[in-house]
């Protein structure tokens, strides 16, 4: 259950938590970046994993969570080691994660701030794929799986989400899906 994922509880079961860090080295996480150079749409990520790998949604959130720093600070992960994992629990996770409002979104409102920029980044996407004079990097733009132009289909999320922060310029889903459990990351630096 989402809504059991919180900082106390994230702090509570460190042991178990260092545990799902280094485990993430084996998961599978699939990474879909919408991408625009516009300095407004900016790029949206989706980060995922099937739930028939994991054996709860804390451990899930763990996993992508770990995938998602890698990502962003171009780490391998495959080079993690367990000497590694205090210091990406005391100087990464946990002061994001006291960052974090860690509240309950209805399915309702979580598909909504999943669309709410997908619209537009997709309606620019497409845009620039037919257009001649493309801005920025047009080699660059447009729906990447794993790093692979690719197509994607946006997520439906499947019951209530947990909302790790919401602002008028960032947003962090964490949700479910059917088969899997999915952090949406938005952020524009506008």
């Amino acid at each position: 259950m989402l809504d059991t994922i919180n900082i106390k509880i994230i702090q509570k079961k460190r042991k178990q938590i260092k545990k799902y860090i280094l485990a993430s080295i084996t998961k599978p996480i699939t990474t879909v970046e919408y991408r625009t150079y516009n300095e407004g749409l900016c790029t949206a990520y989706f980060f995922s994993i099937p739930k028939k790998l994991i054996d709860n949604c804390l451990e899930a959130f763990i996993a992508i969570y770990t995938k998602t720093i890698a990502f962003f600070e171009h780490w391998n992960l495959q080079e993690l080691v367990a000497e590694d994992v205090d210091n990406i629990y005391d100087r990464w996770l946990l002061p994001q994660f006291n960052r974090y409002q860690f509240t309950m979104l209805e399915k309702e409102e979580a598909e909504i701030e999943v669309r709410r920029m997908l619209n537009s980044i997709n309606e620019l996407i497409d845009r620039m794929s037919r257009e001649e004079n493309k801005i920025g990097e047009p080699h660059n733009w447009g729906i990447y799986v794993n790093g692979q132009p690719s197509s994607h289909v946006i997520p439906s999320v499947a019951s209530s989400s947990l909302c790790l922060l919401l602002q008028w310029n960032i947003a962090e889903i964490f949700f479910e899906t059917k088969d899997e459990y999915v952090i949406y990351y938005w952020e524009t630096f506008a």
